[in-house]
């Protein structure tokens, strides 16, 4: 049977799931650039299958008493990405998961309950696997965002072509 530490690691990750989710979603909600809103979506239902990941490993043990945070009380985000641009969104999304991937190893290296240290190893490796789909569909992301500022420019060069569009 797991121990409280198994349980407060299990609410830990998937509060922290629940607010990566819905951060991102917020900034999608606020943002006006379609592919970045797309990207930030992308994102927001990532973090909620890594938190369908973690709930399924709570399911086995059949828990209904994981300790509850309060809404942002894990908050880790005091900044907008809705302005940037899509590979600084990439790069913030990045920082964050590493984050999460090395704090689940160094619990882990210091975890001596078997079961426990498993569980921060699994966390840590679907983290890592979240890592890299969002490095790999980042890349189309990136290269959409340029394309169309390459055809915005284009079309800013032509003659009235403003003019035409009313």
């Amino acid at each position: 049977m797991p121990n409280e530490r198994y349980k407060d690691f299990l609410s830990f990750a998937l509060q922290r799931s629940t607010e990566n989710t819905h951060f991102y979603e917020i900034q999608a909600k606020l943002c006006h650039n379609t592919i970045n809103r797309r990207f930030l979506y992308y994102l927001a239902a990532k973090s909620r299958e890594l938190y369908v990941k973690t709930n399924l490993k709570s399911a086995l043990h059949n828990y209904s008493d994981l300790k509850e945070y309060k809404q942002g009380e894990l908050k880790q985000f005091n900044f907008p990405l809705f302005c940037l641009q899509t590979d600084q969104i990439c790069s913030v999304a990045k920082k964050l998961i590493q984050k999460d991937i090395k704090l689940y190893n160094d619990l882990a290296i210091f975890e001596e309950d078997k079961q426990t240290r498993e569980l921060l190893i699994f966390l840590s490796e679907i983290a890592k696997q979240m890592l890299r789909d969002v490095l790999e569909t980042s890349k189309d992301f990136i290269t959409s965002q340029h394309e169309h500022k390459e055809k915005e420019i284009v079309y800013n060069k032509l003659p009235n072509a403003k003019a035409l569009c009313v």
